[in-house]
């Protein structure tokens, strides 16, 4: 929260290097960082090499919820087995709007 954004072009390239899956938490770089506000990703121009993003509505969309997005290639088992997923609570209705 001090402004620090992670190394994205070193991480690519140790990404290609060694082939793990960079997850990334963009929660306060959202809307904010970036040409369009694409985040972290989109401000170092790195987005493909992005395979998991965790992301809130909470900071710069103020409202209630968040998302996880990820590549084709990344793990479908996250939205079953996410313990965030398993203990959700239903966005209220003033909030479901809110995004679009």
């Amino acid at each position: 929260m001090d402004g620090d954004i992670a190394p994205m072009t070193e991480l690519e390239k140790l990404r290609k290097k060694h082939g793990f899956l960079l997850v990334i938490d963009d929660a306060h770089a959202t809307f904010v960082c970036g040409k369009t506000g694409g985040g972290a990703a989109e401000k170092f121009d790195c987005e493909t090499c992005v395979d998991i993003c965790i992301d809130t509505l909470s900071k710069a969309a103020g409202c209630q919820g968040g998302f996880i997005a990820c590549s084709l290639q990344g793990p479908s088992r996250t939205n079953t087995t996410s313990k965030l997923n398993l203990m959700k609570s239903e966005v209220n209705g003033s909030n479901s709007s809110t995004p679009m």
